[in-house]
């Protein structure tokens, strides 16, 4: 295992992910509709956590119409793969970094941007904003999906196997970003090189010395330590 060490560079930008939902049909299987959600986490993350108290909710008062399947840790494919799938119809939500989006709507490539907000009050006040959001969200209904709710999934961090204090200290490292032409553009602002790839890659990326580090929520990476040990 590797040991990581962390330091927030500044206050950074929160991160932010997002619930799709598709435009299409369910599965039908014994007279009720599957309702299949896909995210990238593992069983003990937050968001399984919140997903299977989505299910628990749709069933106890719906469960004569419908039965919640969830596929974590990008059992269903990473998360820009599981938005092509929603767009099918093949399956019907999936949790995804604002990031993911922006292939398909350059709205979102703002929410990719460092030191976006000056705390977490003035994003919580941005996000909250319903009519401005939901101006946001329709902007990928000609795409066959539409965002229906967000999550707070916390600070931006970057982490690697040594100690990044300053930004030179990220200068000539090989950093992983999510699949994303705006965070591609940062980190390489940043002197580093960007290694876009899906988030079940990274953490056996660090390992295997494929990437010296990564940029994320740091629960992210905790959650999936935890995950492998338990393993």
């Amino acid at each position: 295992m590797v040991s990581v060490l962390m330091k927030r560079l500044a206050i950074a930008a929160v991160a932010g992910a997002v619930m799709v939902s598709a435009s299409g049909c369910s599965l039908v299987s014994s007279g009720k509709r599957i309702i299949r959600v896909s995210h990238a986490q593992s069983e003990t993350h937050p968001e399984h956590l919140g997903m299977l108290a989505f299910k628990e909710y749709v069933e106890e008062r719906l469960g004569d119409k419908y039965e919640v399947q969830i596929f974590p840790n990008e059992i269903l494919g990473s998360a820009q793969k599981a938005i092509e799938l929603t767009q099918t119809g093949a399956i019907d939500f999936v949790i995804a970094g604002t990031a993911n989006l922006e292939t398909f709507a350059d709205v979102y490539e703002i929410f990719s941007m460092p030191y976006l907000f000056d705390s977490e009050e003035v994003y919580r006040s941005v996000m909250e904003d319903t009519d401005y959001m939901e101006n946001i969200y329709k902007s990928t209904d000609e795409a066959g999906f539409r965002v229906v709710t967000w999550y707070n999934a916390g600070t931006r961090n970057f982490y690697a196997k040594t100690p990044i204090n300053t930004p030179d200290d990220l200068k000539g490292r090989k950093i992983r970003v999510q699949q994303s032409p705006a965070s591609v553009d940062m980190v390489n602002a940043f002197g580093t090189a960007a290694a876009p790839m899906g988030f079940g890659e990274v953490y056996t990326a660090i390992q295997q010395g494929v990437i010296d580090g990564a940029e994320n929520n740091e629960l992210a990476l905790t959650n999936v330590h935890q995950a492998e040990g338990a393993a």
